[in-house]
């Protein structure tokens, strides 16, 4: 699957877009870890579904209009999330034999 290559891979850091650069940020030891991205769906063994799970947890907590520690981004970018999310990370899509990626 093209989403992530390994956990390891996801784990591991991110990617920052600076003027027109990408650059792979590593967090520190010191950042504590979200039980959401290490632990919570660790007994879901289909990596498709597990990320799709995570970015559903992710997006209810920061991304979501009620959520509780919302962020703060643009309007098309949260109406990107929230399309894929009700695309991709609903009951139904979840629970289907194959989730497929666009």
């Amino acid at each position: 699957h093209d989403l992530m290559r390994s956990d390891e891979e996801f784990m591991d850091g991110l990617y920052v877009n600076e003027n027109s650069r990408l650059y792979r940020v590593h967090l520190a030891e010191s950042v504590p870890s979200s039980e959401c991205v290490h632990s919570l769906f660790n007994d879901v063994s289909d990596p498709d579904k597990k990320y799709l799970c995570i970015a559903k947890k992710l997006f209810t907590k920061y991304v979501s209009h009620s959520a509780e520690h919302q962020i703060n981004i643009s309007y098309d970018c949260r109406q990107n999330i929230i399309h894929f999310i009700h695309t991709y990370a609903t009951e139904p899509a979840l629970q289907s034999e194959h989730v497929a990626l666009a």
